[in-house]
């Protein structure tokens, strides 16, 4: 993870280069003469009521490195968690027709956080200056994606406390160091909504396109992603636990199911972890549902339309909330021209937002995708 910040003070709060190589998830289930793979967490205090106390604190306390099997423990009671998953094509520079309807867009979606897919290389001061005009305080980026993945990462954009932060690549989710399978760093936080109770955040951009390449790498991307959870899942049992972003997959794609039976042509840099079992099938959704989780069914505002990719004229849904461990409320796909203020929760289920409906171009311009938002409690 490179940096966690306040939007508005975001240089004070620079972490450069990795996370420590000596914190880790551990993994009891590890075959035996393999070492489990060294994650490293920073934790911030980033609102009112978050503290550091940990030795190893930089910037004044701000931040420190802890252990994820430590830490306090989630007490939640009936506490409302609102959020969003945005696949923005890009940040744009603040004041343009890109950064304006993307910031109205955010403003009016109202969520806790925003976690968002394809901010490029370059553009690292444009998200705090997205954050706030949208009204958000605090930052966290991805690292850099490897070549395999491009110039582009992930982030989150947040009102409340983020406490745990964690920038997952491919050798940090295997028991091969030598890994290179992620094409997009996987993006935990942790949040906190209210003091004492947390809930935990992965936020993925999956390998794009139909050729079997990308099957294979997609789901390769997706066992990564099931096991960081899991690991989470072990060591705060009592978290809620949100997996969102783009899965660049729809669920009645007939490739679902499929067969892969053999390692395909990969780019030069591209390292397969010695841990990955050929062969795999194919699907992406199942490694979550398998452990529990659900996809939160979201719909345009007076719908049944569930399209996020505007590129396909709403025809693809590529973008999804999933969620363990919270109770779901309801969930939105927002689109600008579907949003007319209603917000009496018909059984449409659509969501009260901030401020006033948007004129109809705002998520044309914003991005090629369109957001979806959701509510929880988390018990």
């Amino acid at each position: 993870m490179r940096r966690i910040g306040s939007a508005a003070f975001v240089s004070a709060w620079i972490v450069t280069g990795c996370l420590s190589p000596d914190v880790s998830l551990s993994d009891d289930d590890t075959d035996a003469g393999t070492s489990e793979p060294s994650t490293g967490v920073e934790e911030a205090s980033s609102g009112p009521d978050s503290s550091s106390t940990s030795s190893g604190s930089e910037s004044g306390g701000v931040t420190t490195t802890v252990d994820p099997t430590t830490g306090e423990e989630s007490v939640c009671d009936a506490t409302p968690l609102r959020v969003a998953t945005f696949n923005i094509e890009a940040v744009s520079s603040p004041g343009s027709d890109p950064f304006v309807g993307l910031a109205a867009s955010i403003a009016r979606i109202g969520a806790d956080v925003v976690c968002m897919q394809e901010v490029n290389e370059g553009e690292e001061g444009w998200v705090s200056d997205l954050a706030q005009a949208a009204g958000y305080s605090v930052v966290a980026l991805a690292d850099p994606s490897p070549a395999i993945g491009g110039d582009i990462f992930n982030a989150c954009i947040s009102r409340i406390p983020m406490e745990l932060i964690a920038s997952y690549g491919g050798s940090s989710l295997s028991s091969d160091p030598g890994a290179n399978d992620v094409g997009r760093d996987i993006l935990a936080v942790r949040v906190q909504p209210e003091p004492g109770c947390y809930a935990a955040l992965f936020t993925v951009h999956l390998k794009s396109g139909g050729d079997y390449e990308d099957l294979f790498r997609r789901q390769v991307e997706a066992e990564r992603l099931a096991r960081g959870v899991r690991l989470y899942r072990e060591n705060r049992p009592a978290d809620g636990l949100i997996v969102l972003g783009d899965f660049n997959e729809q669920l009645d794609d007939d490739d679902l199911g499929t067969s892969l039976d053999e390692v395909p042509p990969l780019p030069a840099s591209y390292e397969l972890g010695s841990d990955i079992d050929v062969p795999l099938r194919y699907h992406p959704f199942d490694v979550l549902t398998t452990q529990g989780f659900q996809i939160a069914p979201a719909f345009h505002e007076d719908s049944a339309n569930d399209g996020t990719f505007i590129g396909g004229n709403f025809s693809s849904r590529l973008d999804y909330v999933i969620y363990g461990q919270a109770l779901f409320e309801g969930a939105e796909v927002y689109n600008a021209c579907s949003d007319n203020g209603g917000d009496d929760d018909p059984p449409g289920g659509w969501l009260p937002k901030e401020g006033q409906p948007l004129a109809c171009y705002s998520s044309q311009i914003a991005s090629d995708h369109l957001s979806v938002f959701a509510d929880f409690v988390l018990p």
